[in-house]
């Protein structure tokens, strides 16, 4: 009922669509940005197996087309771009207020690169090879903490509508 009356608030104040919070009956919705075609390929098989929608960008530029278009519920990206870089394309998804989990990917593990990935805004960070399973939780472990931060953040938007409006005179 809160986030009900919440999201009708928040409709009426940015007069904007507000999306559904995320649920487990729904597919999550992921972008890939990865350059390999077998790890596309591979990524796509198991995750739409797992009743998830799966874009995929192929460079940065439209990446971030992609990413500022539509919601995703989490972004998957190679470090390791062709001549892009995974590292710079995070940092300007953040900087752009992409808020969805983003995983970058690296065939190249190092501590360095795990430090540079999170310094960028990264939600998390693996090797490759994996394994699908320890890609599948990692991908819902990124979900799952950031559905909680999206419900603080309502409650704390709906505490504050509340506090706003005890404070008004009556209208009657």
């Amino acid at each position: 009922m809160a986030r009900a009356i919440l999201r009708g608030i928040t409709n009426a104040m940015t007069q904007t669509t507000v999306e559904q919070p995320l649920s487990n009956s729904r597919p999550k919705r992921i972008l890939l940005v990865e350059d390999d075609v077998r790890i596309v390929n591979f990524m796509r098989r198991g995750l739409e197996a797992e009743g998830m929608t799966l874009d995929v960008a192929w460079a940065k530029a439209p990446a971030l087309q992609l990413a500022e278009s539509h919601r995703y519920d989490a972004i998957i990206l190679d470090i390791y771009l062709g001549d892009d870089n995974g590292l710079e394309l995070c940092r300007n998804l953040r900087q752009r207020a992409i808020t969805s989990p983003i995983l970058t990917m690296t065939a190249k593990d190092s501590m360095e690169l795990r430090e540079a990935s999170v310094q960028a805004g990264a939600s998390a960070y693996f090797a490759k090879p994996f394994s699908f399973d320890d890609l599948l939780n990692t991908l819902e472990k990124a979900c799952r903490g950031h559905s909680k931060i999206d419900e603080a953040t309502t409650s704390g938007v709906a505490d504050a509508m509340t506090s706003l409006n005890d404070g008004l005179p009556s209208s009657r």
